[in-house]
């Protein structure tokens, strides 16, 4: 069966390696193709297959990889914030740095329709956040620091679709200066949340 078997050699992690670093080095999951990841690993289409049916679910497996070290990368950012606003507006922070930081794997990530509705994820996938973001909104309405009016999931969907527009719109544009996109980023939250954009 297909990514059933043994890692011969350690050749399955070398091709998921080999599959990442094409991602970080391209910036587009677009030109990462099966005989550059072969090149890469070293190995044969073939040997490749055995593993993994199609380059879509090579793509995915690396990106389940990636997306729990950005989880938890995250949630180390803001695991010492006690008020819920203030974990709120870093976490958006550490989403877009991190994002900056790794355009190839971000794009992998987050350009999948099916990926961004929880209800729609595969069992496999690592979690994409949303559920983190939905309690921190949680929190923060009942801290009594953001509106009741609107449904939280709906509010952390907006506040997801504000910081994923913004760096997606960095990473097309690498030459806006860092600070542009984090003053713009506080100016959103504050906007979105109705509080007065930091310092």
């Amino acid at each position: 069966m297909v990514g059933t078997g043994q890692d011969s050699g350690g050749l399955r992690s070398r091709i998921l390696e080999a599959t990442r670093q094409l991602l970080i080095e391209g910036r587009d999951p677009r030109l990462v193709s099966i005989a550059r990841v072969c090149a890469r690993a070293a190995c044969t289409p073939p040997s490749l297959y055995h593993y993994f049916a199609t380059k879509d679910e090579l793509l995915s497996e690396v990106c389940d990889g990636v997306m729990r070290e950005f989880m938890s990368g995250l949630q180390l950012q803001v695991r010492t914030i006690t008020d819920p606003l203030e974990e709120l507006a870093a976490r958006g922070t550490a989403y877009l740095e991190w994002g900056l930081a790794n355009p190839g794997e971000y794009r992998v990530l987050f350009d999948r329709p099916s990926w961004a509705i929880a209800g729609e994820q595969r069992q496999s996938d690592a979690s994409n956040g949303l559920a983190e973001l939905v309690d921190n909104v949680v929190r923060c309405r009942l801290a009594g620091k953001l509106s009741t009016d609107t449904d939280p999931f709906i509010q952390a969907l907006a506040l997801w679709g504000e910081v994923h527009g913004l760096t997606m719109l960095a990473i097309a544009n690498p030459n806006i200066p860092p600070h542009v996109l984090h003053g713009a980023l506080q100016a959103s939250q504050a906007w979105q949340l109705g509080v007065s954009p930091r310092a």
